[in-house]
């Protein structure tokens, strides 16, 4: 017992104080605050940095990539084929604004008739068109070499053209 002023005062504890920014609460707030804060920053970043922009050319060779595995499934070369003429058609589309909507027969005439189309482009895509009609509308089978054939053809436009796009550019 303690006598303050004439008052006895009943207690156990002595008067202290601690400030608010001492205390457990305040710190458990805090780290909580924190960890938000930082996973909110990382997944900001994550969200919006930047993804590697790729060129048409870049696109097309990694679609024909993707086409590589259907050559180990031969029985799949109907699938194989339309999505490299779709390809091929696209190309042409984005390369030399020959209507996507085209035929293959029209497709090679078009190609044939320009003047401004190199003859290994002409000849390369006429590699890749000759005996697709059997395999699109016939339901025929195809040689898996006749595939990677038809494949490394497409391959060989796209890197070509990138060289001359390089070269002219360069001069």
């Amino acid at each position: 017992m303690e006598h303050v002023h004439g008052v006895d005062i009943y207690d156990i504890y002595d008067v202290t104080y601690s400030p608010w920014w001492l205390q457990t609460w305040f710190f458990i707030t805090c780290s909580v605050a924190g960890v938000i804060l930082i996973g909110g920053l990382l997944y900001w970043w994550y969200s919006n940095r930047q993804k590697k922009v790729l060129n048409h050319y870049e696109r097309m060779l990694e679609e024909l990539c993707d086409l590589e595995d259907l050559i180990d499934e031969a029985q799949d070369a109907y699938t194989f084929y339309s999505l490299l003429t779709d390809l091929l058609k696209a190309y042409c589309f984005s390369e030399y604004d020959i209507s996507s909507g085209v035929t293959d027969e029209e497709l090679l005439k078009i190609l044939k008739n320009r003047s401004d189309i190199s003859q290994f482009v002409v000849h390369a895509v006429q590699d890749i068109l000759e005996g697709i009609e059997v395999i699109k509308f016939g339901r025929g089978t195809a040689v898996i070499e006749r595939m990677q054939k038809s494949l490394n053809n497409m391959k060989k436009i796209i890197t070509g053209t990138m060289l001359m796009k390089a070269e002219k550019a360069a001069k």
